[in-house]
């Protein structure tokens, strides 16, 4: 793809520094088997199949597995472009419209772009359908989701090797 590659040269290192160490740390992702690609700062796709510990009824994925997707792909869009400007995100709200069931082996995808971008919130969206060979692919939900802005600093920190590592909570005990 012409725009992955052009966006690697364009990626910063603090912004392509911090999505490798969400992407190793994120226990989330890896518990649900979700994985992500980001396309170009703002822009990004996640992908999974559903399997049986993925489903609340015979055959059919449980909507907390998509909505914790939605979530997901809606919140790295906008995180994506957020590392750009040494700054992370949280979510502030989203909602999602279920359209189609999602069924036991399929291929999902969830394409997510960021639609907004002010002083201290973004706002993105996310389609989220069934990857198949057919020409037009079946919409499985919708979404839109609001983002607060905060400096990356106040999350992570950058050890004595150039390495980016989460900061413990204030709470923690060293």
């Amino acid at each position: 793809m012409k725009n992955q590659q052009d966006y690697k040269i364009k990626q910063s290192e603090k912004g392509k520094n911090f999505l490798n160490l969400f992407r190793k740390d994120c226990e989330m992702d890896k518990l649900l088997g979700f994985e992500f690609e980001v396309i170009k700062p703002g822009t990004i796709t996640y992908h999974f199949t559903v399997e049986e510990r993925h489903l609340s009824s015979p055959g059919i994925c449980h909507g907390g597995i998509i909505s914790a997707l939605m979530d997901a792909s809606l919140g790295m869009a906008a995180l994506s472009r957020a590392a750009e400007e040494d700054k992370v995100c949280s979510t502030v709200e989203f909602k999602t419209n279920f359209i189609a069931p999602a069924r036991l082996g399929d291929k999902i995808i969830a394409h997510a772009e960021l639609d907004f971008q002010g002083k201290n919130l973004m706002v993105s969206s996310c389609s989220i359908y069934k990857d198949s060979d057919k020409e037009t692919k079946e919409t499985v939900a919708k979404g839109i989701g609001t983002f607060n802005l905060y400096p990356m600093d106040k999350r992570v920190s950058v050890n004595s090797s150039g390495i980016y590592e989460y900061k413990k909570n204030s709470t923690e005990s060293d």
